[in-house]
């Protein structure tokens, strides 16, 4: 028997096990004592033009969304910058975000959040990435992602979830008067917190990383959760 190999092989699983689970234990840690600076009004517009790579503005604003702000956020481990938008009637942010300091690549990821209820917290994010799916998640997060959808495509499906999340909560959705900056520091401060006062919530990561994510891609949240 090759105990050498089934040594390695035993190291592989450990290590696909803890990795995935340690690594976003440390990010929570980190965005903990994150920050978000809001450009200056040149720099800001800079921002939303590079947004365009990734979305056509002229169709989010016929849409009823109107610019919010732009924002340069320190994970403490990187940096990222937020092109934000607001729906004028909805409860909804929509955001171009990205690693580094510019969106002008096809690395630049789309969100579209909805924050139903501070208390008890209710929210439900769209975006483009699977890896939203990876986090572990607090109860009344919900999360749903999609590839190449045109954004009013995409913001309908996000509609459709969030009426299906007011559903399940019995809550109605109302907007909630927050800035980009107040919502970007919920979701990294306040949630890296509730994730560390509940460590077993780390045990979801490992599934979620090698297999939620791929699963999950491309399904409404009510495929996600089932029906009401």
């Amino acid at each position: 028997m090759n105990y050498e190999l089934i040594s390695l092989i035993a190291l592989a699983i450990i290590a696909a096990l803890i990795v995935p689970t340690l690594i976003p234990y440390l990010q929570n840690i980190l965005f903990m004592s994150s920050t978000v600076e809001r450009y200056d009004p040149e720099m800001e517009e800079r921002v939303f033009q590079s947004s365009h790579a990734r979305i056509d503005e002229a169709i989010a604003l016929d849409m009823g969304f109107e610019r919010e702000g732009a924002y340069l956020v320190d994970l403490k481990m990187a940096k990222a910058v937020f092109a934000m938008w607001r729906h004028k009637t909805s409860t909804t942010f929509l955001a171009v975000f990205n690693l580094g300091e510019s969106l002008l690549n096809s690395n630049a990821h789309i969100d579209l959040v909805s924050v139903l209820s501070l208390d008890p917290n209710v929210g439900l994010t769209t975006g483009t990435t699977k890896d939203g799916h990876t986090d572990a998640k607090l109860p009344g997060d919900y999360v749903q992602s999609f590839s190449n959808l045109p954004i009013q495509e995409m913001f309908d499906l996000h509609m459709t979830g969030e009426a299906y999340v007011a559903t399940r909560h019995r809550i109605k959705p109302e907007p909630v008067r927050l800035t980009g900056a107040e919502a970007l520091l919920i979701s990294l401060r306040d949630n890296s917190r509730k994730k560390l006062l509940r460590p077993w919530l780390a045990l979801q990561v490992p599934w979620r990383y090698w297999i939620g994510r791929h699963m999950n891609h491309n399904k409404t949240v009510e495929q996600i959760h089932g029906s009401i």
